[in-house]
């Protein structure tokens, strides 16, 4: 349960002690009590102020009561401020917590992402990155956009360059010779093609991704940028989905916004040195151990050809340079990728960065 609703809760039940409390006292109390007596000597009750003004507490029957209501009031006090505490620290604690984690994890432990420039994809990569906890972090020019995405997305981590084009000072911020990927949203194809050039000297093997409104310059772009994205043609090709096979979207759609969790359909490359490797996917029981659907098992050879199995059968061997697709729970997802890819010494950044 949330903080906040926490915090609903813990004065719903603080206003319910109060008027049980007042019934109680008018029940109990002398001859000539009103409702409002008794209301007040609850107040001052479960405040503690005691009942230095009233006569409250001459027969037993009161004095029974009197205490159990004392008790169970000095209770919700404490709980009440537990409740107050968590409520104005916990925003402030899971920010430090989540940058922390994120941060190790884009230096440490697995190849980060890069999102350089937020115009009018950014934004959602950002959503989707931060809701399933990949490790990314994200270059701006304008302050204030960074502010805003500090502001929306708790713990994200934002590296600012004033200049008008990068420079290698934030290379070595954003760890890119760490990186698995970098993404250009800088607003113009020319723009995004510079940055490409660039990135492509520090780490020429490096997945560089960019969005691209005129479709006639991605050839170009296609020399030195892996993948170029039209947003008006992802659009249309999801309208055309929708008036074609409405269920195919729609179920798709279901798992992106799942109210009891995380759904996403992600790969899982598995490591020479991980305990999966020989084993058949019986074996390994991903249903049942890792609560995982395989939908297909991704073969390199050694001339970076890919042999795609799907829905492959549970008497098949996993072997090396093997990558799964997987559907799940993004936490059964990460435990089930620290199993297939252990880091056991990750490489450490250098010391000057």
């Amino acid at each position: 349960m949330e903080v906040r609703h926490q915090l609903i809760l813990v004065l719903a039940v603080v206003l319910s002690m109060m008027v049980l409390g007042a019934f109680g006292f008018y029940a109990v109390g002398d001859d000539g009590i009103t409702f409002l007596d008794a209301l007040y000597h609850a107040v001052l009750t479960v405040t503690s102020v005691g009942y230095g003004d009233s006569f409250f507490g001459t027969t037993q029957g009161q004095k029974v009561f009197g205490l159990s209501f004392m008790l169970l009031g000095m209770m919700l006090l404490a709980i009440t401020g537990a409740a107050f505490v968590a409520f104005f620290t916990e925003a402030q604690l899971h920010k430090a917590v989540w940058r922390t984690i994120m941060t190790t994890k884009m230096l440490f432990k697995r190849n980060h992402h890069v999102i350089i420039g937020v115009q009018s994809v950014a934004p959602h990569i950002i959503g989707e990155f931060h809701a399933t906890k990949t490790p990314f972090c994200v270059v701006v020019k304008d302050p204030a956009v960074g502010a805003y995405l500090i502001a929306l997305y708790k713990g994200i981590i934002i590296f600012e360059h004033p200049e008008k084009h990068l420079t290698d000072e934030i290379f070595e911020k954003v760890k890119l010779k760490h990186a698995a990927s970098v993404t250009l949203d800088l607003g113009t194809d020319e723009t995004n093609h510079i940055i490409a050039d660039l990135i492509r000297e520090k780490k020429p093997g490096i997945r560089v991704l960019s969005v691209g409104d005129d479709v006639s310059y991605a050839p170009i772009m296609s020399k030195r940028i892996n993948h170029v994205v039209n947003p008006h043609f992802m659009c249309a090709m999801r309208l055309a989905s929708l008036a074609k096979r409405p269920g195919v979207v729609t179920y798709l759609d279901r798992m992106l916004y799942k109210k009891d969790g995380i759904y996403r359909i992600e790969e899982v490359a598995v490591d020479r040195q991980s305990i999966l490797m020989g084993k058949t996917l019986e074996q390994v029981d991903i249903g049942h151990q890792y609560r995982l659907v395989v939908t297909e098992i991704m073969i390199e050879d050694s001339d970076g050809n890919i042999e795609s199995n799907y829905l492959p059968l549970p008497e098949h061997v996993i072997q090396p340079r093997t990558t799964l697709i997987v559907q799940g729970k993004i936490e059964d997802i990460e435990v089930f990728r620290d199993v297939a890819d252990p880091v056991a010494s990750p490489e450490q950044p250098d010391s000057s960065t």
